[in-house]
Order: structure tokens, then sequence, then C-alpha cells
């Protein structure tokens, strides 16, 4: 009889490499029924597969880095230490308009 690891018949234990590679062909055959639902896995032509590889690998690519993004903005952003709006300013009206100061092109005399 096969010793247990961590309570668990070893055969059970998954490797993240196993693991990656049942989650990326399980996103890789929904996005091909997405994107041929009439046709099945196995009747897609080597183009058509090319196609599905490409968007499985933009849909993962673009989950990845909203992820990235989202865990940057949480790790650097800092809080606003005054988020009141400056004296002399409501939210959502319009700045008063300022006289334009700046010369025209050419004119530095």
């Amino acid at each position: 009889m096969d010793r247990l690891v961590d309570g668990n018949p070893p055969l059970l234990k998954l490797q993240p490499r196993l693991l990656h590679a049942a989650l990326y062909t399980l996103v890789m055959y929904q996005t091909a029924r997405e994107i041929f639902p009439d046709t099945s896995w196995l009747r897609l032509s080597s183009e058509q597969r090319r196609i599905v590889d490409n968007e499985t690998m933009n849909i993962l690519t673009f989950s990845r880095t909203r992820l990235e993004t989202l865990r940057f903005a949480r790790i650097f952003a800092e809080p606003s230490l005054d988020p009141a709006a400056p004296t002399g300013h409501e939210l959502g009206t319009p700045p008063t308009p300022q006289e334009d100061t700046r010369r025209p092109p050419g004119q530095y005399a």
C-alpha cells in the first residue's frame, strides 16, 4: 500500500504544471466552443486551432495584465491626504477662465 502524503494518496496530489496545463486546456476548449459553436474540437482545421490558440493567449494575457494592474494599484497607491476640493472650487463646476498671457509664436521681443 502506498504511503499517504498529507492524508492523500500520492497519485491524487497534482503537480502545478499539470494543473496549469489542464486549466489552459479548459479555457482553450471553451474559447473554441465560443468561436466555432457548431464544430467539434476534433474537426477543427489547423488554421482554426491556431485562431483558437491565439484567442486563448489573448484572453489569458488580458486577464493577467488586469490582475497585475489591480495588484500594482493596491500595493503602491497612496491615499490622498486631503480629499477635499481646493478652496474656492466646487467639484463639478468648470474653472473660471483665465487671461491668456502666452505670446504668439515668433514674438520674442
